[in-house]
């Protein structure tokens, strides 16, 4: 009776008068229904008898964590997700989702997922040192220094990001605690790593102090733990020092060529960098006005030094940025000079993996993709733990055809950024379509509008799998939400601009948005 919750109160009711003494079951299965029928406090109540009965009893919890989720009481709600997970700590709601077959489902699992349960099971510990480094807390007293602090944290993870030898997870998800407080063996857990660096700084004139600790999440040990208080002008030899640290801490072997490769490209001139440091913040805005003003500061830094290389990956992201948010008044010109600031930054350092993913960007505009693609591969083999490299590299082997190697590749970024972009999560629903997997496919076209329901392409995804899946009623909705955020919306003008090479893959995804009804 599970889909009836008002008849399961009455059989329910009737079962426990007829056992006072009833097992757990019975409790938690009229908690459950009460709560489903809108009577939370009376669910809360039977769902906590059956806890109280037994305090392992994994449904007990888990029935007791969405009652008070659906009541809205958050933080019972997470006390007892912990519980949960306590006693499973694999749990996952997409299996448990997957085997459902109730009528409120979606609302079961609304609620389980607002109390903080994971939507998949934690990642395994890979065999090699895994870290994750946190964003540094900025201790200047001074918002603007953010960038700066952040800037920090980044160098330190790029740095350990170009061994093969260790699994560094990306910025993306790490900078997702920031300003949260965080218990280190929950960040482990989510992020699937053994070790956290965490840390502070503080700008003071031209002086800084970086305090900096690596702890085991395993055991709650800090591996190493260190301050450092040194002119600003040494800040390339202190992140070198910070990141040897950490590698030896570790246990890690670099070889002469892998020192090499993590050392700090460092400016020549300490304005230089910070001019960097602060147009790289602005980048990240995705807007018309902050991309201009990361390109004055670029360029400046240019001026004050010449062979920074970083600089001109920076100004070349500027130029590409144009094309993204359509504010340049050429396309062709905005690429040769975005090509022409990356090639020059790659003549400064050959081991920039930036240069190669602006590089594999640029030809990805161009449609030339298996250009992009060589371009993408050179930045994951100089940079092993580049999840942005990887996630272009997936993208464009999607687009010629290679949707298997693509898969691989995405599974790969989303390992290294555990809590991704929505772009990763709406072009590995394409690659499940593409490759004809419409059931997986729907997973993950569900998952990106569930985190981004305003998402154009996230609800074209959506509607071209239900279609294919031939659920027409759902993909019928899905299109009148895709008219609602662009009514001037055209398929005939959608399906030129489309950049897959192989014509049935597009005559597919075409096909199935015409037949949910989008318009022509």
């Amino acid at each position: 009776l599970a889909d009836r919750p008002k008849e399961a109160i009455q059989a329910y009711t009737k079962a426990i008068r007829l056992n006072p003494i009833p097992p757990t079951f019975y409790q938690f299965g009229l908690g459950m229904s009460y709560g489903l029928d809108g009577q939370y406090e009376k669910g809360i109540q039977w769902c906590k008898k059956a806890v109280q009965q037994n305090p392992d009893d994994f449904f007990a919890h888990l029935m007791l964590t969405a009652v008070y989720s659906m009541a809205g009481q958050d933080d019972k709600a997470h006390a007892e997700a912990m519980e949960v997970l306590r006693i499973n700590p694999k749990y996952s709601l997409a299996k448990a989702e997957k085997r459902a077959k109730i009528k409120y489902k979606d609302k079961w699992f609304e609620a389980l997922r607002k109390a903080g349960l994971p939507e998949n099971p934690p990642l395994p510990i890979p065999d090699k040192p895994s870290i994750a480094v946190l964003p540094f807390d900025n201790l200047s007293g001074d918002p603007k220094q953010e960038y700066f602090s952040d800037g920090i944290s980044e160098d330190i993870i790029t740095a350990l990001s170009k061994t093969p030898k260790m699994l560094v997870i990306a910025r993306n998800s790490t900078f997702t605690y920031k300003g949260k407080p965080v218990k280190i063996q929950q960040v482990a857990n989510e992020l699937g790593v053994r070790y956290v660096l965490e840390g502070s700084v503080q700008k003071a004139g031209e002086r800084v102090r970086i305090t900096a600790q690596l702890v085991d999440a395993k055991s709650g040990h800090h591996l190493w733990a260190e301050k450092y208080d040194r002119d600003l002008k040494d800040i390339f030899a202190l992140q070198d020092e910070i990141t040897k640290e950490i590698i030896i801490a570790l246990q890690v072997s670099l070889t002469e060529g892998e020192q090499a490769r993590i050392r700090a490209k460092g400016a020549n001139n300490l304005d230089a960098y910070l001019k960097s440091l602060e147009a790289r913040e602005l980048v990240t805005r995705w807007n018309i006005e902050d991309n201009h003003k990361a390109r004055q500061l670029y360029t400046e830094a240019i001026e004050l030094d010449p062979n920074y290389s970083i600089s001109y990956c920076g100004l070349a992201v500027t130029y590409i940025m144009d094309v993204w948010l359509g504010s340049t008044n050429s396309n062709k010109d905005s690429l040769a000079k975005a090509t022409e600031m990356a090639k020059k930054a790659l003549s400064l350092d050959n081991f920039s993996s930036y240069a190669h993913k602006q590089l594999g960007s640029i030809n990805y505009f161009k449609k030339q993709y298996e250009r992009g693609i060589l371009e993408f591969e050179k930045a994951v083999e100089l940079e092993p733990n580049f999840a942005d490299g990887f996630a272009s590299l997936a993208r464009s082997l999607d687009l010629v055809g290679r949707t298997e190697e693509a898969i691989q590749m995405s599974k790969k970024a989303m390992r290294l950024n555990p809590i991704p972009p929505d772009m990763y999560i709406i072009h590995r629903t394409a690659m499940y379509r593409n490759s004809q997997n419409y059931n997986e496919a729907l997973i993950w076209a569900k998952k990106a509008v569930e985190r981004a329901p305003n998402n154009f392409f996230a609800r074209m995804n959506l509607c071209s799998v239900y279609s294919l899946l031939g659920q027409m009623e759902e993909a019928r909705l899905e299109a009148d939400e895709i008219k609602k955020l662009n009514p001037k919306f055209s398929l005939a003008k959608y399906e030129k601009t489309i950049p897959y090479k192989v014509p049935a893959v597009k005559k597919q995804y075409i096909d199935a948005l015409r037949n949910a009804g989008v318009p022509d």
